[in-house]
């Protein structure tokens, strides 16, 4: 029985002469898997967006997203699937969606429908730059115990100081809601010292709410006014957080509201 597949591959490395430009969506698939490597999207506001990803494998390596919104997206749970060596910059800020909501932009954006999936996904080494006033660098939503975040570079850029706004989203290098027994492993949160000045309760490297027994193990952050955050019940094991290093920060760590709401 033949499987449906969306095989977009470029034999070359991703270069500027080859590309999808100035594109709503630059890959969209809706339950199907998905094999993209080495293409170059420029100008794309929704960059891969992949839905209904249940059980479904997804190979997304080696490819360079410039100044996309959400640069890539897996909505549902999916099968065994790799997202690697992704290169991404981010140079929008907000979208509107309705009068007093604002949409933020996400580089990497993983949304299961339960954390209870057994399957492996593994977001390795993608360096990723948000150049706006909020973002999130990699988004990680009901993921579970095989998904691991590894060796990954986020860069937030923004110096423009205290934004006042209606609904803000937040700035973060990776955010965890709700996501049980996920690794979160030697990557690199880089801001800078812009971020350390305004009054701002939502600037952080590594951000965690209502996730439980994680594994944050020698992370890297430096210059967000929180370093690392959890809020909500983050219960884990005593050994699960350890060898993490944060440097220059308002707070290094913050917890808020700890335990069952």
């Amino acid at each position: 029985m033949l499987t449906r597949l969306i095989d977009v591959r470029n034999t070359a490395a991703a270069n500027v002469n080859l590309k999808f430009e100035n594109c709503d969506k630059g890959i969209v698939s809706s339950a199907m898997p998905v094999k993209a490597k080495n293409l170059y999207l420029k100008d794309c506001l929704m960059g891969m967006m992949n839905a209904l990803t249940d059980g479904r494998q997804y190979d997304i390596q080696e490819n360079t997203l410039q100044n996309s919104f959400i640069g890539i997206q897996l909505l549902n749970d999916v099968g065994t699937s790799i997202v690697k060596h992704n290169t991404i910059n981010i140079d929008v800020t907000g979208i509107a969606s309705g009068l007093y909501t604002l949409l933020w932009p996400i580089g990497i954006d993983v949304k299961y429908f339960s954390n209870l999936n057994p399957k492996t996904l593994i977001i390795e080494d993608n360096p990723i730059t948000l150049n706006g006033y909020s973002g999130i660098g990699i988004n990680l939503a009901n993921t579970s115990a095989n998904t691991n975040a590894y060796k990954n570079h986020i860069y937030l850029t923004n110096t423009e100081g205290t934004i006042i706004c209606a609904n803000f989203g937040g700035l973060n290098g990776i955010n965890a809601t709700n996501v049980k027994a996920s690794k979160m492993e030697g990557n690199h949160v880089n801001g800078n010292a812009n971020l350390l000045i305004p009054a701002r309760e939502d600037i952080a490297g590594i951000y965690l709410n209502k996730s439980t027994y994680n594994e944050l193990h020698c992370n890297f952050v430096n210059n967000t006014r929180f370093g690392i955050m959890a809020q909500a019940n983050c219960l884990t094991n005593p050994d699960a957080v350890k060898g993490n290093s944060l440097f220059n920060h308002v707070l290094g760590w913050v917890f808020r509201k700890l335990g069952p709401e």
